[in-house]
């Protein structure tokens, strides 16, 4: 966990529809219908924007910039996209807290000796496929009081990159960032913030 939350402990382990998890923590004072719109100022990088080798700064920024617009034209089609703070305002504030590529790990074929050799020879030579993870934390406050309302921390894999060579686009996330969009959404519909 990166810091962005005040506290980890207290999350739990939440499933989606489609099977996938992510851990939440929801406070016992939310009630259904007390929030009638969310309002997300935008996604910001914690602790900072770090490009590195393989995600240039202009790829990562691209990439806050879509999640952005992504969980607002979500919120926007279910009717509860908020122009501001207010009464009945919900204030959504979501970090992307990690962008890790990393390399493939070794598959159970591989451990047969000489094809392990290979294996090896190729992660020495940049040649096996990169993993590329994401990492989204998100906090939910009443848009006036400032009270902690619900926290989350999302994971997700994008497309795999071919070897260490190859760059991070915003298209080898795309389908991570809409998947969290729709979530969020329709968490917020399921606690009825309407």
């Amino acid at each position: 966990f990166s810091g962005y939350l005040s506290n980890y402990a207290d999350l739990k382990e939440v499933k989606t529809k489609n099977g996938k998890g992510f851990l939440r923590w929801l406070s016992p004072d939310v009630k259904p219908g007390m929030y009638s719109k969310v309002y997300l100022e935008g996604v910001i990088f914690y602790p900072k924007l770090k490009p590195e080798a393989l995600a240039g700064r202009d790829t990562l920024i691209q990439i806050g910039e879509y999640f952005s617009d992504a969980i607002k034209r979500e919120l926007s089609e279910a009717g509860v996209l908020a122009t501001g703070p207010g009464p009945g305002v919900a204030e959504m504030q979501l970090a992307i807290t990690g962008v890790y590529i990393s390399d493939e790990g070794m598959k159970a074929y591989e451990v047969v000796p000489v094809a392990a050799v290979i294996g090896l020879g190729e992660a020495a030579l940049g040649e096996r496929d990169q993993i590329v993870q994401l990492v989204m934390e998100g906090k939910m406050t009443d848009s006036q009081s400032g009270k902690l309302l619900a926290t989350a921390v999302f994971k997700g894999l994008g497309k795999d990159l071919k070897n260490d060579k190859t760059q991070l686009t915003l298209d080898d996330v795309k389908p991570v960032l809409d998947g969290w969009a729709k979530n969020i959404a329709a968490r917020i519909q399921a606690l009825a913030i309407k």
